[in-house]
Order: C-alpha cells, then sequence, then structure tokens
C-alpha cells in the first residue's frame, strides 16, 4: 500500500512553464524591485541596471531542471557565473510570494561591501539586484511532497552576467549601459530593437524633453520606433512618464 501512494504522488506531480499574465507579473514584479532599487536602494545610485526581459529558451531549460530534489537549493552559488538560478517553494502557487521571500533575503546584504556574511542566506537576492542580467525564464513542478503536506518548486534561469563582474557600477541610472544601444526605461537600461531605424530618422534623432511633452507627443509615438520612442531616449527620460501611457 505504501508503494502504491508514493507511486500516486509520483504520478500527481508535473512540470509546467509559467502563462503569459504570470509572465507579465513575474517581470514587473523583478522589474520594479530593480528600477527602485537603482534608483533609491543604496547610498549612490546603479548606473547599468538592465531591464529583464522574458527569455523562452530560459523557460524551457528551467522546465527540464526543476524538480522536487532539495538539492535545488543549494545549486550555483556562484552568483557571478553566466547563469543564475533562483528556487524557492510555495504552498499556494502564489508565485508573487516566492519573489517576495528572495527579496527579503535583502536584510541579510551588506551594502558597503556588495555581498553577504552568508551567501546561502541571499543568493536569490543577489540574482535579483545583478544589473548585468538580462533574460530569464521559470517553470514549475507542482505537487511535491506527499498527502498534506503538498508543496510547488518554483525555479527561474536568468542569464547575461560574467564572471568575476561585479553586481554592479556606481553612478547615475543609465550613464554606464552596456552596449551601444541601450536606451533608458525608467532608470532601467534597454536594448533598441531597431537601432538603425532609429538613427535614420531625424524626428527621433533630435527629440527633447520638451518634445515629449508637447503637442507632437503622438506624432513621435507613431513614427518613432516602437522601443525607441521618446520616452525611452537616452537624453530625454520622461518626468511625466504617465503622459505617453507606457
Amino acid at each position: 500500500m505504501k508503494q502504491l501512494i508514493v507511486l500516486s504522488a509520483v504520478l500527481l506531480q508535473n512540470v509546467i512553464c509559467i502563462h503569459q499574465d504570470e509572465i507579465r507579473k513575474i517581470l514587473r514584479v523583478h522589474n520594479t524591485f530593480r528600477r527602485n532599487y537603482a534608483k533609491r536602494g543604496l547610498p549612490s545610485e546603479i548606473a547599468n541596471m538592465n531591464l529583464l526581459v522574458w527569455d523562452s529558451l530560459l523557460s524551457e531549460e528551467a522546465k527540464e531542471r526543476v524538480s522536487c530534489r532539495q538539492d535545488h537549493f543549494d545549486e550555483n552559488l556562484n552568483y557571478l557565473s553566466e547563469k543564475q538560478i533562483n528556487v524557492g517553494i510555495t504552498r499556494n502557487g502564489n508565485l508573487t510570494n516566492v519573489i517576495g521571500q528572495w527579496l527579503r533575503e535583502g536584510q541579510h546584504f551588506l551594502p558597503e561591501f556588495e555581498a553577504c556574511l552568508d551567501i546561502a542566506s541571499c543568493k536569490n537576492f543577489l540574482t535579483i539586484i545583478n544589473a548585468h542580467l538580462r533574460r530569464m525564464g521559470c517553470a514549475i513542478q507542482r505537487n511535491c511532497g506527499q498527502n498534506h503536506l503538498t508543496y510547488d518548486v518554483f525555479m527561474c534561469i536568468y542569464e547575461g552576467s560574467h564572471e568575476r563582474q561585479n553586481l554592479f557600477s556606481k553612478g547615475p541610472t543609465c550613464t554606464k549601459c552596456e552596449g551601444q544601444t541601450s536606451f533608458c526605461n525608467e532608470g532601467l537600461c534597454e536594448d533598441c530593437v531597431n537601432p538603425q531605424m532609429y538613427e535614420n530618422w531625424d524626428i527621433c534623432e533630435l527629440i527633447t524633453k520638451e518634445d515629449c511633452v508637447s503637442d507632437d507627443q503622438m506624432i513621435l509615438k507613431e513614427y518613432c520606433p516602437a522601443t525607441c520612442d521618446c520616452t525611452r531616449h537616452p537624453f530625454a527620460e520622461m518626468q511625466h512618464p504617465g503622459i505617453l501611457g507606457n
């Protein structure tokens, strides 16, 4: 009978990718925190914090790697390697709560040393504030445990860092964005999808802060590339970003 119960528990376990509405929520929570941390999390601002975007290949990789094994929580403690792995558990399926647990690890972070007294105590937090990371993907292992003690394992894989880099560079936001086509998205560095179009369109190249709040704002939105409009211009960061509905 005991073997039958164990077999049934194994059969109920299933790994799933993340739905679109959950993807938007995961990205929003991550990027909102990264934006606020870059602007106000330290005595000085962070100059190179990247906007995180979803990567379906990383999501598939997470789907292949996530399981009910407890040794997941010891994976990849080198927080400056090219790929980072964050793992957490939830008993009610609330992924935002899991991310909240990762963020609360920040109480163990020592800003003056950019490190933790015990790396295992805030590894997930170090991943989230790693400015170099650009892409992420997640998956969930459902129905771990047995009987009434079931839980889900939530894993996210991040990519874009390099070994031996610092977590971030200090300075005014967006002043040290990596790459030649980076734009400032309210404090986060974001790559331009079509820099050639941006460079060739004078209406985009010459916009100013005043243009962004002028009567021409709708024309700018229509004729400038979607990710290179005036709200993303490195020299025209919005004082009132809600005007263009971003």
